[in-house]
């Protein structure tokens, strides 16, 4: 196909239609690459979607490394008494099942 040229650099979109039962329709004229193997689409749409996540979690991180520079505040008791309580509800909520008992 036309959209094929570009296979050889890896700078071509595969075509989503070129592999199912019905096959694509724009045969030879068609703008996307025939030559990618089956699957091609979905796992390049995942890759792009994995380094946005990774870009997007490293400027998170840079962001709060500069608030590392910011005046510390040191933990109170309050805090750590926090600290805890999601494990008691989850103690709770275990043993409220074990009883016959739904939380919901």
């Amino acid at each position: 196909s036309v959209g094929s040229m570009k296979h050889g650099s890896r700078r071509c979109k595969p075509c989503a239609f070129v592999h199912t039962e019905a096959g694509c329709a724009n045969g030879t004229a068609c703008p996307f690459c025939h030559a990618c193997i089956p699957g091609e689409k979905r796992r390049r749409q995942k890759a792009k979607e994995q380094n946005r996540r990774r870009r997007l979690l490293r400027q998170r991180q840079a962001a709060e490394g500069k608030e590392v520079t910011a005046p510390l505040h040191f933990a109170t008791e309050k805090v750590h008494s926090e600290a805890y309580q999601p494990f008691t509800e989850y103690h709770h909520h275990v043993s409220m099942q074990g009883a016959g008992m739904s939380c919901l």
